[in-house]
This record gives structure tokens, C-alpha cells and sequence, in this order.
């Protein structure tokens, strides 16, 4: 039985026309946009990155790896749209000025999305979002209170708009 990481990619995926994806935004607007998969990532090369990189991924991200080894979702005309990391961007991304217990998996217009390594054994609050305009010496603009197929799953319900800077 597939994962849910696994069924909600599938699921966004059939509701693709040739990688094509219509987002409806506000007051009507209409905006192409282009989604890609890479090819699956051995679960050898991910093990050899964590053990290189002193890190722990939670299990729900290695399926993703497993799935696709990385993807780009909702990219617009200016290029702008959410790039989730391969293993091996994932390593490329973590500049030394980083913590080396936040795994970066996701680039967004100058922003990353990150995994806390030391907090995956919890389950949740693993994830935070940095905004680029912050110093890494402050808190995270977000810890999210969720695990990855949330996250990943609201990013598709909500047409690849950053759903958590939603106010009421």
C-alpha cells in the first residue's frame, strides 16, 4: 500500500495536463504553471547522506526521495514556485553559516523550508520555515506543528500559495 506522501503526489499529478497546472488565484485570475519529478533516490544514497551529514530525516521525507528524489511544484512564467531538494541539492543548499541540524528541502523564492534534524524523533515541530530577509542565529519564522504530508498536502490543496501566511 502506497504512502500518503506517495498518494497525494499521485493524486496532484493526475490533475496535470502535460505537467501543466491552471491555478485559480483571487477576484478570477488565472496562471499557468509547470510541475517535474525527478527519478526516485536509492535508499543507499540518502542513508550514505545522512550518515555523511550527521542526519536524521523523518520517514514520511524518505518516501518522497524514494518517490521522486526531489520535484518542482507550481513554477510560474518568472520561474517562481516551490522547488522541494534531491538528496544531493539538500547537501549543495546546507551552507556552513547554517545549523547543521537543519536540513534545507525546499527553496521558495529566497526562503527555505527546513527540516530540524534534532526534533525528528517527535514527529512534529520538525519543520520550520526561514524567511531569506533573517540572520540563522534567530528562531525560525515558523515552526510548523505538522509532519511533512501535511505540510506537502496543503501546498496542493492551496494551488502552491504559501497557505501559512493566510490570515483569517
Amino acid at each position: 500500500m502506497a504512502s500518503d506522501v506517495v498518494n497525494n503526489l499521485e493524486a496532484y499529478r493526475k490533475c496535470l495536463n502535460n505537467d501543466k497546472y491552471i491555478q485559480h488565484y483571487s477576484s478570477g485570475n488565472l496562471n499557468e504553471t509547470k510541475s517535474a519529478f525527478n527519478s526516485p533516490a536509492s535508499l543507499s544514497d540518502i542513508q550514505n547522506l545522512c550518515q555523511k551529514k550527521g542526519w536524521t530525516l523523518p520517514d514520511q521525507y524518505v518516501e518522497f526521495l524514494l518517490y521522486c528524489n526531489g520535484c518542482y511544484l507550481f513554477r510560474d512564467q518568472f520561474g517562481t514556485g516551490f522547488d522541494l531538494l534531491s538528496h544531493k541539492q539538500m547537501d549543495e543548499y546546507h551552507l556552513n553559516y547554517m545549523p547543521k541540524n537543519w536540513i534545507p528541502i525546499c527553496y521558495y523564492v529566497g526562503d527555505y523550508l527546513f527540516i530540524d534534524s534534532d526534533r525528528v524523533d517527535t514527529g512534529k515541530g520538525y519543520l520550520m520555515w526561514h524567511n531569506h530577509e533573517q540572520y540563522f542565529e534567530d528562531p525560525p519564522t515558523i515552526r510548523f506543528e505538522i509532519d511533512f504530508n501535511t505540510w506537502l498536502e496543503r501546498l496542493i490543496i492551496a494551488q502552491g500559495s504559501p497557505f501559512w501566511e493566510w490570515k483569517n
